[in-house]
């Protein structure tokens, strides 16, 4: 248990700690600002395309029924009907939720 006291053991520990505590705390900014920007761009999109949620209801092209069944299959119907409106129309969660408890 000596090498853990030896002045080369401490002085690698604290320059590991040093480098990596930043290194971590500036992945998580970064993926931060991607997921806002990505956020962004969703929302960006939904504006042009339809810009409210009942236009979207009236004008979106996917299958409703479809939905509807999906929807109330289960208990995760919703869920499930959620993320297909999510990748088929490309809009934001709390849109594509809206849009699902609408139906």
């Amino acid at each position: 248990m000596d090498w853990w006291f030896s002045p080369i053991t401490q002085t690698a520990l604290l320059v590991l700690a040093i480098v990596a505590v930043p290194a971590i705390i500036v992945f998580a900014v970064k993926q931060t600002r991607r997921q806002s920007a990505r956020q962004r761009e969703e929302e960006l999109e939904f504006v042009e395309r339809y810009g409210s949620v009942d236009r979207m209801l009236t004008e979106a092209d996917i299958d409703r029924d479809k939905l509807r069944a999906i929807r109330d299959a289960d208990r995760s119907g919703p869920i499930k009907a959620t993320q297909l409106v999510r990748e088929t129309l490309g809009v934001p969660l709390k849109l594509a939720v809206e849009f699902v408890k609408r139906l």
